[in-house]
């Protein structure tokens, strides 16, 4: 039988992401056509993320970290991120360390 994970261990992180800046004309145009949410959703569906809150300017994504350090797993998310083309639509703001999904400290680590 195997022992427990340490308490201590993180085994989530989560990520906070804030949508780049848009034009006037690109925000009209999101509003009746929402490419970047639908991105989004079909990028959590695909690579089974935990999406917890959306905001209007931001989001929150959690990735179990397995046996990935931290900032390895941060790269991982972002490479993957860059592939589906969502870099041009959000970027990074911060991250947090938890060990379950649904908890979210307040502190953040600010890139």
């Amino acid at each position: 039988m195997s022992q427990p994970d340490s308490a201590t261990k993180p085994m989530h992180i989560h990520t906070i992401w804030g949508r780049r800046p848009m034009s006037k004309v690109q925000r009209l145009v999101a509003l009746l056509i929402p490419w970047a949410e639908t991105k989004l959703l079909n990028f959590v569906r695909k690579y089974e993320l935990h999406h917890r809150d959306f905001w209007d300017d931001g989001l929150r994504l959690t990735v179990p970290l397995g046996n990935k350090t931290p900032l390895k797993a941060l790269a991982d998310l972002a490479a993957l991120m860059e592939i589906e083309g969502l870099d041009k639509d959000w970027e990074f703001v911060a991250y947090a360390l938890t060990d379950t999904p649904d908890e979210f400290p307040v502190m953040c680590i600010m890139d």
